[in-house]
């Protein structure tokens, strides 16, 4: 039989917050003139815990909640290739068969 519990009430609590006001800007918005605003990056959590005894000595009880909310924001800036990079990248996939000619040849991907 164990018995474990104290008649003393006890407990704890903390909560965690992260925010972008806080965080630091994009490093690609540091290497021009271009301002890339922050996402929404958020991220809160807490909780806490109590213990104690129902009966001293006899019964004790022990509660913890947790919760976290969370919001990311979608990209605001999508680096595209150029077309003369997709056909370099092209040309050295479909050169890469060599002499076995078992590598299937790549076409274009058409981004819109």
């Amino acid at each position: 039989m164990l018995k474990s519990g104290t008649n003393a009430l006890h407990g704890s609590a903390y909560y965690y917050n992260r925010n972008e006001a806080l965080a630091e800007p994009p490093v690609i918005s540091q290497t021009g003139s271009d301002t890339v605003p922050k996402n929404k990056l958020r991220n809160q959590q807490e909780g806490f815990s109590a213990g104690g005894p129902i009966v001293k000595d006899k019964t004790f009880f022990f509660v913890t909640l947790e919760h976290q909310g969370f919001d990311i924001g979608n990209p605001t800036v999508v680096t595209e290739p150029s077309q003369a990079y997709q056909a370099a990248a092209l040309d050295v996939l479909n050169n890469q068969a060599g002499s076995t000619g078992t590598m299937r040849r790549f076409r274009p991907v058409q981004f819109l």
